[in-house]
């Protein structure tokens, strides 16, 4: 869960406490009372993870078939190895892995 979500997690946990109305809390959380309810209806149903978005923990439709993001690599740390004070080469080479790999 993202902070955000662990926040909304505490906020809710209070409604549900009746400590707090589901009109304070939409101020708290910066949310418009209707979408408060509707969040909070999901809340109720599923819990903690109802707060969590959908598509968390799921591969892109974008994303590279494992072999091609691994062949991509190997060729951009054979061409873009750089050498003594090329900090730009290095840079530029690790954001084109972090966007192949997706930041891992």
């Amino acid at each position: 869960m993202s902070e955000e979500e662990v926040r909304r997690a505490g906020v809710l946990k209070r409604v549900k406490q009746k400590d707090l109305t589901q009109k304070e809390a939409a101020e708290m959380l910066g949310l418009s009372y209707r979408q408060l309810k509707r969040i909070y209806r999901r809340f109720r149903r599923l819990g903690s993870k109802g707060l969590v978005h959908g598509n968390a923990g799921k591969v892109s439709n974008r994303a590279k078939p494992a072999n091609e993001r691994k062949q991509i690599l190997e060729l951009v740390r054979k061409h873009y190895s750089g050498g003594p004070g090329s900090a730009l080469g290095r840079r530029w080479r690790l954001s084109i892995c972090w966007k192949i790999t997706g930041g891992k």
